[in-house]
């Protein structure tokens, strides 16, 4: 048993979480609305699952082939070429331990509530016990495994550590780890030893069924991005058989802020932050593949990294980084959210930015597809394209 790659691999399983409650007899008009955009270039000959709450009062009402006992309306959904499995979880079969708020709405970023591990067999959802949890998660966010579990019949393997799923990459032997997540577990909220942090790492390495767990970024400071796959994107190997890991960089013509000279001198400084800390991290993982008996080597390629500051009033990172990859067999495929924001002349003002992204994986062998969603105001929530789609399961994966 060992947790679902994020490179290696066919993606077979994709879930997706659905976060407004079906409340109407039309949920394959609801769901159409809402992700026909994001399905129409993803590949259709997958398995999608699309996971939703709907009240009891309402389930009865939607027609669908299939409901059991334990309160699950589940049918098959079309969308353009996509088949969907659209799986109606009611609000009142949830464990009698899921709080109010988690009862109200599915939290729309499937990624992050647990750690998908698979064998031959099944799937199993690698989740926090509820006593790892605390004010700062996202409750709604946390119970997702639950609520997949009860819908889909997968088994739930309790893990007593927190864990945001953002926050790991798997490739095949290795796993990378944000630092704030081993920071997140250290028992003190003021200091954790180098013993503790390798401790806990340990943990970890074993739950993921990886021979080396690699310690990514600080715990948290300027410059430092919520989640690694927001600036991290393993890309399999290259022709000397090195894992190529693109790290994000907010490249001059990468940077969009207002015509304003005070907050152009401060979108200055912030891009400075992020690059000091992405540079940081490119440099160690370049040292850490030239330390003798490291067990993994590593090629760093630097991929743009958007940053929008105070263009509209707000700070936003737009990452091409939070992407779905897929290497196997002889195939390498790429899908990269859009940012698309007319420039008042009918052009996307990121393209060209756009274009160099497609260019520098392009030059790595892949295969780059643009999924259009509306990812300029979801990245404004904190999220992007990986953080929505969360791979169950693959097949195929070169080891």
């Amino acid at each position: 048993m060992r947790a679902v790659s994020n490179v290696y691999g066919r993606m077979e399983t994709l879930l997706i979480t659905m976060p407004v409650t079906i409340t109407d007899d039309r949920p394959d008009e609801l769901v159409e609305a809402l992700y026909k955009p994001l399905l129409s270039d993803l590949p259709p000959d997958r398995k999608y699952m699309l996971l939703a709450l709907c009240n009891v009062s309402d389930k009865d009402n939607i027609n669908s082939p299939y409901e059991d006992r334990e309160g699950r309306v589940r049918r098959d959904i079309r969308i353009g070429s996509h088949n969907i499995t659209l799986i109606c979880t009611d609000l009142n079969a949830l464990p009698s331990f899921c709080p109010f708020a988690a009862r109200q709405r599915m939290s729309r970023w499937a990624q992050d509530a647990f750690i998908a591990l698979e064998n031959d067999a099944s799937t199993i959802l690698l989740k926090p016990v509820e006593s790892m949890i605390d004010a700062a998660d996202n409750r709604a966010e946390f119970f997702t495994a639950d609520f997949l579990a009860l819908a889909a019949n997968m088994l739930i393997r309790p893990f007593g550590c927190r864990v945001q799923g953002g926050d790991v990459l798997v490739g095949d032997t290795y796993a990378l780890i944000g630092r704030r997540t081993l920071a997140a577990n250290r028992r003190s909220a003021h200091s954790c030893s180098p013993g503790e942090e390798q401790s806990i790492a340990e943990q970890f390495r074993r739950a993921l069924g990886v021979q080396h767990l690699i310690p990514i970024g600080g715990s948290g400071g300027g410059g430092e991005l919520h989640h690694i796959d927001y600036y991290l994107t393993p890309g399999g190997k290259n022709k000397r058989g090195e894992e190529v890991l693109f790290v994000g960089r907010v490249g001059k013509d990468c940077l969009f802020t207002a015509d304003n000279e005070t907050i152009r001198a401060r979108a200055g400084q912030v891009r400075a932050q992020y690059n000091a800390y992405l540079d940081g991290v490119a440099e160690s993982v370049r040292e850490l593949s030239a330390t003798p008996g490291a067990g993994v080597k590593f090629e760093v390629v630097r991929l743009p990294l958007i940053l929008d500051y105070f263009r509209r009033g707000e700070c936003v990172v737009r990452p091409y980084n939070n992407c779905l990859v897929e290497v196997y067999g002889t195939e390498k495929n790429a899908y990269l959210p859009c940012y698309a924001e007319d420039d008042g002349t009918g052009a996307n003002i990121f393209g060209p930015v756009e274009q160099q992204t497609r260019s520098v994986l392009e030059q790595y062998g892949f295969c780059v597809t643009m999924v259009h969603d509306n990812f300029c105001n979801i990245s404004r929530q904190g999220g992007s394209l990986r953080c929505m789609v969360k791979e169950l399961g693959r097949s195929g994966a070169v080891q």
